[in-house]
């Protein structure tokens, strides 16, 4: 059972570490998967992720990857509910897709993380 209000009291009294949902899967009366997720706390860092189906990214000048950004507790739980901003920028061979001559853009954060797409030179 969720109650919002204990995780809060417990989240202000530092004991954020006690609040979290635990699922087990049971076979013949045994626990043979464990899934455990905790809420996120406040934002701590920022993860840079590279969504590229484990194809590298050709230097031809018209190849590019989505590079995710996501704003993460010190747990490296994805802080979902935020209104944050990122700015990308980037130096060297590459660039950014839709950002300025300067080589930098802002993105907004959108449950949790920011994408933006960058081309190979």
């Amino acid at each position: 059972m969720y109650d919002f209000m204990t995780c809060k009291w417990k989240a202000r009294a530092n004991k954020q570490d006690e609040v979290y949902l635990l699922a087990e899967g049971i076979k013949d009366g045994k626990v043979v998967a464990i899934h455990k997720v905790a809420p996120s706390g406040q934002a701590n860092k920022i993860i840079l992720t590279v969504d590229h189906d484990n194809m590298g990214l050709l230097a031809n000048g018209s190849d590019f990857v989505t590079l995710i950004a996501s704003v993460v507790d010190k747990n490296e739980n994805v802080k979902r509910l935020n209104n944050n901003s990122v700015r990308f920028s980037i130096e060297g061979e590459g660039r950014i897709l839709g950002s300025n001559e300067a080589q930098s853009i802002s993105a907004e954060v959108l449950w949790g993380t920011a994408p933006i797409l960058v081309q190979s030179t």
